[in-house]
């Protein structure tokens, strides 16, 4: 019986010849990354150095660091990238092999489930109406300017090549294309507009601020809570990550000044950091 592939033409010589000298090989499928200290559970954070205490330079991953540390949950962390995830986003975390479900893979949406399981931390009640307000303006307003902040301020071009692109690729320009065009649809699709200015970007995150400024207060955590939520997790993810000495060397900042005057958020910045993290602030 004819093969079925007879129609395809045939190759030229020079490619049989290349084939015949190095054929292809199909490899099996990777599996999910491991770690050697399966007696924890692995998390796989944006971050430069597996292993370490350091929190990790992307704010999603940061919140969900430093919130498995609050539950006292201790987790080896490694260096990974979205290419690596089930869900091509970051975090994500393994559970340790004595776990009730070894074999799973905890996407960053259901760590928090993940937490209330293996931890006997009890976060505290926060008035849903309340917590939904105050989260909406980092959607609304501090993700846009971060994402702005980072990406697309020329400046930044070194930072993220560190940080984001493999030193060896061949497609570095490639590669940094497309992360200033996903941060550039990100802002748009937060907008609702392809036009936005990046002053109004910035001046929209100062206000943001200085509102959780004001909630915060006086107190050690938000909404009056005697012990940390999730949400002093998320407002520390970018209080840390904008203001000095943290895991990221700026080379041009224009959402720092957004901080100057909030210092009820640096003090919580600092109280958390001083609490969860051992390494001391990069100076």
């Amino acid at each position: 019986m004819a093969s079925s592939h007879r129609w395809l033409p045939d190759a030229p010589s020079p490619v049989h010849a290349l084939f015949r000298r190095f054929p292809l090989s199909v490899y099996d499928p990777s599996p999910l990354p491991g770690g050697p200290r399966a007696d924890r559970p692995q998390l796989f954070i944006f971050t430069c150095r597996t292993g370490s205490d350091r929190p990790s330079f992307n704010p999603r991953c940061l919140k969900w660091q430093l919130w498995l540390r609050i539950c006292g949950i201790d987790v080896e962390t490694h260096a990974s990238n979205p290419h690596a995830s089930p869900n091509r986003s970051l975090p994500f975390l393994i559970p340790a092999l004595n776990d009730s479900d070894p074999h799973s893979t905890i996407t960053f949406s259901r760590i928090a489930a993940y937490a209330r399981h293996h931890s006997s931390y009890q976060e505290p009640s926060v008035p849903s109406l309340r917590l939904d307000t105050y989260l909406s303006l980092f959607d609304q307003a501090i993700r846009p300017a971060w994402l702005h902040t980072l990406y697309l301020v020329p400046e930044n071009e070194c930072l993220i090549n560190v940080l984001f692109i493999p030193q060896s690729s061949l497609l570095r320009p490639s590669l940094l294309r497309n992360l200033r065009l996903e941060a550039h649809q990100s802002i748009i699709s937060i907008h609702r507009h392809s036009r936005y200015s990046p002053d109004i970007l910035l001046h929209n995150a100062s206000k943001a601020f200085q509102a959780l400024d004001k909630l915060l207060g006086s107190q050690d955590y938000f909404f009056d809570a005697p012990s940390p939520t999730i949400f002093d997790a998320t407002v520390f993810s970018y209080t840390h990550l904008i203001l000095p000495n943290s895991s990221l060397h700026w080379i041009q900042n224009p959402l720092r000044p957004s901080l100057d005057d909030c210092h009820n958020l640096q003090r919580h910045r600092r109280l958390l950091y001083a609490r969860y993290f051992p390494v001391k602030l990069d100076s």
